[in-house]
């Protein structure tokens, strides 16, 4: 799906102009309450301000490790299992021809670009179901409810639910008896 890719624009640094850009491309692909929750952070976007943002951003992902931006430690802390887990997906980034950033392979952004690249299929499947879902879940019961992130982290789960049913609207996934993807990895 197209959209991961601007959603994974939106959680960079923010700056000035661009952001607003962002929304733009976002709000065109998305829908319904996707489209509410991104006209409700440019809401919140327009009253705190550039700058108030960007204290929000570093806040928010480079002061706690209940809301890094690394899917990795979500899910398996600083265990050994995290490097192996980057070396996987530094090693998948390399098959695809995609080509990450300077950022660690299991940045959000760089999965969410990702699932982009590859398209739809059992591998973006198992990335949005084992790796992002309870990322994303563990990063929202940290966040302030307050905390305009959280109406992007909503968007990101809207946009898996588009794609795949069985995501619930809470970010949950439906049980399929006999699947392989029926229960997610989790710390």
């Amino acid at each position: 799906m197209k959209i991961y890719g601007k959603l994974a624009n939106l959680l960079e640094y923010p700056e000035p102009g661009i952001i607003f850009d962002y929304l733009d491309e976002c709000q065109a692909l998305g829908s319904g309450k996707m489209q509410s929750l991104f006209q409700a952070f440019r809401g919140q976007l327009d009253q705190m301000g550039i700058p108030h943002l960007q204290e929000l951003y570093v806040e928010t992902f480079d002061f706690h490790a209940e809301t890094s931006p690394y899917v990795g430690h979500h899910l398996f802390g600083e265990e050994i299992r995290r490097n192996l887990f980057m070396a996987q997906l530094r090693g998948r980034y390399r098959e695809s021809g995609f080509a990450d950033t300077t950022e660690l392979p299991d940045h959000l952004t760089n999965v969410l670009r990702f699932l982009t690249a590859i398209g739809t299929g059992e591998e973006q499947t198992e990335l949005i179901h084992r790796c992002l879902i309870p990322a994303l879940r563990h990063m929202m019961r940290a966040l302030k409810p307050d905390n305009s992130y959280t109406l992007l982290f909503e968007a990101i789960l809207l946009a898996f639910r588009q794609e795949d049913t069985s995501v619930l609207a809470d970010g949950e996934i439906e049980w399929k008896p006999f699947s392989s993807l029926s229960s997610p990895t989790s710390r």
